[in-house]
């Protein structure tokens, strides 16, 4: 495996001080760490053992992010799968309101994705959930993400949301949230496995449906008694019939496809409760 580009002081992200007291240190440790994700890739002469290493992205790797954001897109089923962002989002994200993560084979960028800290401007999801300006402040959105076609299903998307996380809890954004689109329910799998939620299902960027997804990073939650008694599916393409549920505070917990069948999302009433 080739070498990874080396850090340095010069191309490090810039640090997001929060508004209240943090421990610099162990958010140094986080955004210093790397993560390791072995698969098997496989090509027209067979499959071999590869290893991916996931970290943090500087502004040498804009470019690679770029490419390979535009590849994914290209390869989309339908266009309101993912929004469509440019460079300046990229840059912004890396050094200003967020951070970059991804994944690499070698030298090649094979996933992404992108934490933002929207604090008081008026895309902050926390205001779809019904969140005080100080819950908003804490608030961290899990945005675009991106896994090139030919590395899809070796869990690089989970391994990425873990550091995603990671990052957020030790900068004290506990209040984690996101948008999916009902037309992906790979992704939303994805963030299921990492105890996200459905809470609403509404219309954004210009029209296409999104699920508003959320976790408290710092509380355990489980089911309430009883509640998978009560749990209602719905297909993913549903939006009606799972906006009724939504607005009955239903929460969406799981996603399947049965066996010749089409994607399912079950919601069960009351949410969840703390565990102590």
């Amino acid at each position: 495996m080739s070498p990874l580009p080396k850090l340095t002081s010069a191309t490090r992200s810039r640090p997001i001080p929060p508004a209240w007291p943090f421990d610099s240190e162990a958010l140094r440790v986080v955004e210093q760490s790397v993560l390791y994700c072995d698969f098997a890739r496989r090509d027209a002469t067979g499959s071999s053992d590869a290893r991916a290493v996931i970290r943090f992205l500087t502004t040498a790797d804009i470019d690679a992010a770029e490419e390979l954001n535009l590849a994914v897109l290209c390869r989309l089923p339908h266009p309101h799968i993912l929004r469509r962002e440019g460079r300046d989002y990229l840059t912004q994200h890396v050094r200003e309101r967020g951070r970059c993560i991804g994944a690499f084979s070698g030298n090649e960028m094979i996933a992404f994705t992108v934490l933002s800290f929207p604090r008081d401007e008026p895309d902050n999801l926390g205001i779809d959930l019904g969140f005080g300006r100080e819950q908003r402040l804490r608030v961290c959105h899990f945005e675009l993400s991106g896994v090139h076609p030919d590395f899809r299903g070796h869990h690089l998307h989970r391994t990425m949301n873990l550091l995603r996380a990671r990052f957020a809890g030790a900068a004290g954004y506990n209040h984690l949230c996101g948008t999916v689109s009902p037309r992906n329910p790979y992704s939303l799998r994805n963030h299921m496995s990492g105890g996200m939620v459905v809470r609403k299902l509404v219309q954004k960027y210009g029209g296409m449906d999104r699920y508003i997804i959320y976790r408290n990073y710092n509380q355990m939650t489980a089911l309430r008694p009883g509640a998978m008694a009560a749990a209602v599916t719905c297909e993913c393409l549903d939006i009606q019939a799972q906006k009724a549920l939504l607005n009955e505070n239903y929460w969406g917990i799981s996603v399947d496809k049965p066996e010749g069948g089409v994607w399912q999302i079950t919601y069960v009433p009351g949410a969840m409760v703390d565990v102590q």
